[in-house]
């Protein structure tokens, strides 16, 4: 924890990390050897099937670079770099479970702080408004899921 916070912040963070942890167990962080994205050849182009919990600058970018697993048996030899775009199919799926996940997360941070969770004396009140537009912005998480189904041929 940072020593610089006051009390107040480092219980937010311990409790923001707790809820987090429970309901997504990233398993790699910065370390991309251990990674569990995997990148599959499927006739000229690759199908990618994995999570990202943390990118910096994640919601301003257009273009990301992503490391995925494409030979196991090579260990991390076998990790290789893909450009991907956020207009790509599945992205929408990756903004769907992410906004609604930090809505859901940062809802529980409130009812804990009760109605100090909505004062500006705590940043849990930012947090929930940060965790909110983001199922606002780029299509509500309602339009999300009618791109998605609309991908699936559904």
């Amino acid at each position: 924890m940072d020593f610089n916070l006051s009390r107040e912040h480092q219980l937010i963070r311990k409790m923001m990390a707790e809820f987090t942890e429970k309901e997504v167990k990233p398993n790699a962080g910065s370390d991309a050897s251990k990674g569990q994205t995997e990148a599959k050849l499927v006739g000229d182009h690759y199908v990618m099937n994995g999570s990202k919990i943390f990118i910096t600058n994640g919601y301003v970018a257009d273009v990301f670079v992503v490391f995925a697993m494409t030979d196991k048996t090579r260990g991390t030899k076998g990790i290789s770099a893909f450009i991907v775009e956020s207009g790509f199919p599945g992205f929408s799926v990756g903004k769907l479970f992410t906004s609604e996940h930090a809505m859901k997360t940062t809802t529980k941070v409130v009812q804990l702080f009760g109605g100090y969770g909505y004062t500006k004396d705590y940043p849990v009140e930012r947090m929930m408004r940060d965790a909110k537009i983001t199922e606002i912005y780029e299509g509500t998480s309602e339009v999300q899921r009618i791109v998605i189904s609309a991908n699936m041929g559904l």
